[in-house]
């Protein structure tokens, strides 16, 4: 089942995907972990938390999930953007597991899967954070804003995919257009925390683009590189207390006039429509003069 939805000041119409994976869903078929690697029994069904994008049972694989929601439901408040600025929040702690053998570093991205199929996919990816050490199995909360080097996470680099990219935290804000207009349902939007296990201490980036989304291209260049990854999915509908000038479209309509603003507005427009009356008879006239000159 799918809606459409439409984005006034972004000015496109984006297909909301309904639907979305409950678990911690991984992409690679080798545990190099040294938790939860116990194989179920024949013929049992694995646990959706162990269960990659295939559909193929991953026991003891590859997994990412964070003590401060359960997969496949709502993020917190605190770390989205609800009563807070446009894009706010803190981030919450991730943790995940060993990931396969040859895993050198790690990296994680926050990404929108209700955006990314749209005309404009770079809205769609918030918030990476790279070149974290092999060593680390967990990002802390809270991380600092406008820090581009996470000293408290081996050096790691983070930056974020807002309409004014710094190197903090960008957290969902899917509903902002309800602050523009309250009698709007406030839209859901099903994203994930994607971490994705990397074969070199210290990949080698792509250079930050003077234009779009940095964080999707990061995002790609994870994707073609990763050894495994993994998805902590989770959904958002948190409305904004505030969003950046220009934001919220125009109304349609004025507000309407008093009687007393009427009747100016009539008066106006009687003596507009005699000084038009009066300026086109004065027109007919000097056009006839001027034809009988011609003659």
């Amino acid at each position: 089942m799918s809606t459409t939805r439409t984005i006034y000041k972004l000015g496109f119409t984006t297909l909301t995907v309904v639907g979305l994976s409950v678990g911690a869903c991984s992409s690679d078929d080798n545990s190099g972990g040294k938790t939860n690697n116990s194989v179920p029994d024949a013929g049992s069904t694995p646990d959706a938390s162990t269960t990659n994008e295939a559909g193929n049972g991953n026991p003891g694989g590859f997994q990412i999930t964070s003590p401060a929601f359960t997969a496949g439901q709502p993020l917190p408040d605190s770390a989205t953007c609800k009563a807070q600025a446009f894009g706010g929040g803190s981030s919450p702690e991730l943790d995940w597991t060993n990931g396969p053998a040859g895993t050198l570093s790690y990296a994680i991205v926050l990404k929108d899967f209700s955006a990314v199929e749209t005309a404009v996919p770079d809205h769609a990816y918030h918030w990476a954070v790279w070149d974290i050490p092999a060593s680390f199995l967990k990002l802390p909360a809270n991380l600092p804003a406008m820090t581009p080097t996470l000293s408290s996470v081996g050096n790691a680099q983070q930056w974020e995919g807002g309409p004014s990219p710094t190197a903090t935290y960008f957290g969902p804000c899917p509903a902002w257009m309800t602050l523009c207009n309250p009698a709007m349902a406030a839209e859901e939007d099903s994203y994930a925390f994607i971490v994705y296990a990397i074969g070199s201490a210290m990949p080698a980036v792509p250079a930050m683009p003077t234009t779009g989304n940095y964080v999707h291209m990061l995002d790609d260049y994870f994707q073609s590189v990763a050894l495994g990854s993994a998805e902590l999915h989770f959904t958002s509908d948190a409305v904004p207390a505030s969003v950046p000038a220009g934001f919220c479209p125009a109304p349609s309509d004025a507000a309407a006039p008093t009687d007393a603003t009427n009747d100016v507005a009539v008066s106006d427009s009687a003596a507009t429509d005699a000084v038009a009356t009066d300026a086109v008879a004065k027109d007919a006239e000097d056009s006839d003069a001027t034809d009988a000159a011609h003659e």
